[in-house]
C-alpha cells in the first residue's frame, strides 16, 4: 500500500553546525549532557541527536528537545512532591 503525499516522512532541515558550520550530520540516539538551571549537569538518556561529521558537535533534534523539555518540567516539580 502507497502512502499518501501528506504523510511521508519530510527530510530534516540541512541547518548548519553551531560549532563548525559543518552540513552534514548523522542521526543518532544518545545520552546527552543537560545544563540545569541549578547549575548541575544531568545526563538523559535515550535523546535523538543529530552529529556533526565534520566536528563530532552533538545537537538535538526536534523530538530531543520535546524529551529534555519533559525531563526538565520533571526534575523541577521533585522537590515540591519530596
Amino acid at each position: 500500500m502507497k502512502r499518501a503525499a501528506s504523510l511521508k516522512r519530510q527530510p530534516p532541515q540541512n541547518t548548519p553546525c553551531d560549532a563548525c558550520g559543518g552540513r552534514s550530520f548523522k542521526r543518532k540516539t544518545t545520552t546527552f549532557p543537560f545544563p540545569l538551571p541549578t547549575g548541575q549537569t544531568m545526563n538523559v538518556a535515550g535523546i535523538q541527536v543529530q552529529e556533526c561529521l565534520d566536528c563530532h558537535a552533538l545537537a538535538p533534534t526536534h523530538q530531543g528537545k520535546l524529551k529534555l523539555a519533559r525531563c526538565l518540567s520533571t526534575f523541577m516539580s521533585l522537590p515540591d512532591k519530596i
